[in-house]
């Protein structure tokens, strides 16, 4: 069996295979909550998000409690590019920023200005937007929660977040890292030094 944990722009939902016969077996889907504190701004508290997850895995395999001992490889889709700071213990610091937040307009011009548009779409592949770059949200934040900034761990995406829950690795797959505005394209994708530098990160600070 194969079993799909999908994490949407409305809800969260699994869905279990059954490889044997080629069928879908079942599955089960929980709304979520979002966050707008702001006309600007759009987040969700990723805790919260994670027991939306254990919830539908726990309603599904109530379901099915034979598919526990079955199931061979767990796919994870979620939505992105998000920005969720981790501090040292791997626990979130504050509600993630989302692909629909625009707070951080500021923090693209200055960069843009400073970096240049277009060697960083040269480097990158992609061009500098809030929400949908990683980037200017790590330098908003900066700005103007730098207690946040100073105890975070890892600059994450939900994506790695629930990977990390899920199997104690935080680790993001190159298509989340693309829109991050932090990642060189090309054949051989890496987070560009260039851009660390010009912003005050090291790879370490990244899944």
């Amino acid at each position: 069996m194969l079993l799909g944990i999908d994490i949407g722009t409305s809800s969260c939902k699994t869905t279990l295979f059954d490889t044997s016969r080629g069928v879908v077996v079942g599955g089960s889907r929980r709304p979520l909550r979002f966050l707008s504190p702001a006309p600007d701004r759009a987040e969700i508290d990723a805790e919260e998000l994670w027991q939306s997850v254990l919830t539908v895995l726990r309603e599904l395999s109530l379901q099915y409690p034979e598919a526990a001992n079955r199931v061979r490889a767990i796919g994870v889709s979620v939505f992105f590019p998000t920005l969720l700071p981790l501090g040292a213990d791997g626990r979130p610091l504050r509600p993630a920023l989302l692909y629909n937040d625009r707070r951080s307009q500021a923090e693209v011009d200055e960069f843009n200005a400073s970096f240049g548009r277009e060697a960083l779409a040269a480097l990158t592949g992609n061009q500098l937007t809030p929400g949908t770059s990683v980037l200017p949200g790590i330098l908003w934040l900066r700005r103007h929660e730098p207690e946040i900034v100073a105890r975070t761990h890892c600059f994450a995406q939900l994506g790695a977040y629930i990977t990390q829950r899920l199997t104690g690795q935080c680790r993001l797959e190159p298509t989340h890292s693309s829109l991050s505005a932090l990642c060189a394209g090309g054949d051989e994708m890496r987070w560009s030094p260039a851009i660390l530098s010009a912003a005050g990160l090291s790879a370490e600070q990244l899944p």
